[in-house]
């Protein structure tokens, strides 16, 4: 499990609100649900994905049985641009929680904003600001909505 000052992932998901944690599953589950009716996932995308589900709390069995039989989540693709936005910048914050930015994290993610009919580049504009957040004296949740409005705004 990866850690953050000997901090386990999955305790550092307990500063989430309820709300934001749900969403977040939701938002992970779309991801999987995605990627696993992906033929052609290779192993280290398949692995990260995996991996995000365990830091989530999500029982390894679950994730193995949506692996095997990935129709059992269907994916829905967001109804608006909005809720796109809203999809990739709740991941991305959850695996900066680590302070480890992986370029594969940061691959599976420019690959699904794609999907999600949005630039790759939002990806990396979602995680500078999630990082430059702290030293800026913003939190997580102003960052969030700050980001909303401006890359609603955004043509992609």
């Amino acid at each position: 499990m990866r850690t953050l000052i000997n901090q386990p992932i999955i305790l550092r998901m307990t500063q989430l609100g309820a709300e934001e944690a749900a969403r977040l599953r939701e938002s992970y589950l779309n991801v999987m649900s995605y990627y696993f009716k992906d033929a052609s996932l290779n192993r280290t995308k398949l692995e990260c994905i995996r991996r995000w589900g365990i830091d989530m709390g999500i029982p390894e069995s679950e994730i193995q049985f949506i692996y095997q039989n990935p129709d059992s989540v269907e994916f829905e693709p967001p109804h608006t641009r909005l809720e796109g936005i809203e999809q990739v910048y709740d991941l991305v914050y959850f695996f900066y929680l680590d302070g480890i930015v992986e370029d594969v994290e940061l691959e599976i993610m420019m690959d699904y904003a794609k999907v999600l009919k949005l630039a790759p580049g939002v990806v990396g504009d979602v995680l500078k600001a999630i990082d430059t957040a702290p030293g800026d004296g913003r939190t997580p949740a102003s960052v969030r909505e700050e980001l909303k409005s401006i890359l609603e705004e955004r043509e992609d």
